[in-house]
């Protein structure tokens, strides 16, 4: 037989491109600006995240994170907002116990990882919720509306509050305020 051939991996699968005051537990943070596939804990602050395949993710502390691939982040602890674009569909973030799979969208996604519970809003799009074991589809939920999975069920609830979501233009207003501040 021929020389394996193996599938080169990636540089790596996200950049930090915009951060405002954040900070990572020692030993659970980037290589500078370069994530690759790892568990990540952000103490303080908020970071804008650019995907290999052009997906967009913001996040605020305190957040627990792993990046499985450039397709794939596991959040078992915090807020994420989501921007996929065209080509990205299959982009997922996974909670403790459901899978949430765009289908071409915007989506905010808030986990209590003591609860075990996630909340999902659909800016724009749809998103798949799957079971994670057999990747059975449970719901396909659609632009404005909101799930939440908790206790083994998923249910559609009231929009959250979606200021509590960082977006990237957050992340610029927090850095003026610290800026701002300093200098009166």
């Amino acid at each position: 037989p021929g020389p394996e051939v193996s599938t080169p991996q990636p540089p790596f699968y996200a950049l930090l491109v915009d951060q405002a005051g954040a900070e990572f537990e020692d030993g659970a943070g980037p290589d500078q600006f370069k994530f690759n596939k790892g568990l990540y804990h952000l103490d303080d602050g908020v970071i804008h995240l650019k995907f290999s395949n052009g997906v967009d993710t913001v996040m605020r502390a305190p957040a627990s994170f792993a990046i499985r691939n450039d397709y794939n982040i596991r959040l078992d602890h915090g807020d994420v907002w989501a921007i996929v674009p065209t080509g990205a569909e299959g982009f997922t973030v996974s909670s403790p116990s459901i899978d949430y799979e765009d289908r071409g969208t915007e989506f905010a996604i808030s986990v209590d990882g003591e609860k075990g519970s996630s909340t999902l809003h659909v800016i724009d799009g749809q998103v798949d919720a799957r079971n994670p074991k057999s990747n059975e589809l449970l719901s396909s939920v659609f632009e404005g509306q909101s799930t939440e999975f908790s206790d083994g069920e998923l249910i559609s609830v009231a929009t959250p509050d979606l200021s509590k979501f960082p977006s990237p233009n957050s992340i610029r207003y927090l850095r003026w305020q610290e800026q701002h501040s300093f200098y009166t």
